[in-house]
């Protein structure tokens, strides 16, 4: 199931860096794509992450890879971040982000290493953070 997640995963942003270049941020992908796809898109790329994350995570710590996967869900109830409702979409952000780094840090805490590249290659560029966090949750998960 890892791989279908990295496979819907990427489908969409690769289309949308073909349509109009790097976004600013994943979320930004809403306003390329339809906004049914982009909602789609988060919550069949946190389902097919799940099973992975729950396998690879010890029973007493899988609350952290469901909350991860909870803040992804809440992207996708809110894909508009410029609108109304961007208060549930910034928490869920930031949920997801947050949790994620603490499985990797659970699982193997020297991928957060990685964050030094993005420090030192582009730092405030919130489209790669992102991009990283998935990237080190995958490489956590299947290590």
């Amino acid at each position: 199931m890892i791989i279908l997640s990295i496979i819907i995963g990427l489908s969409v942003v690769v289309y949308a860096v073909w349509r109009e270049g790097i976004p600013d941020s994943l979320s930004h992908i809403a306003y390329i794509v339809p906004k049914w796809v982009f909602s789609l898109w988060m919550m069949l790329t946190g389902m097919t992450l799940m099973p992975s994350l729950m396998d690879a995570l010890p029973d007493h710590k899988r609350f952290v890879g469901f909350l991860a996967v909870l803040g992804l869900a809440c992207v996708a109830a809110t894909p508009y971040y410029k609108e109304e409702h961007k208060a549930l979409h910034y928490a869920g952000g930031i949920l997801c982000a947050l949790c994620s780094t603490v499985v990797a840090w659970i699982l193997h805490p020297l991928l957060l290493a990685l964050w030094l590249v993005y420090a030192c290659v582009w730092p405030k560029e919130l489209f790669w953070a992102e991009a990283l966090v998935y990237v080190i949750l995958i490489a956590s998960i299947t290590i």
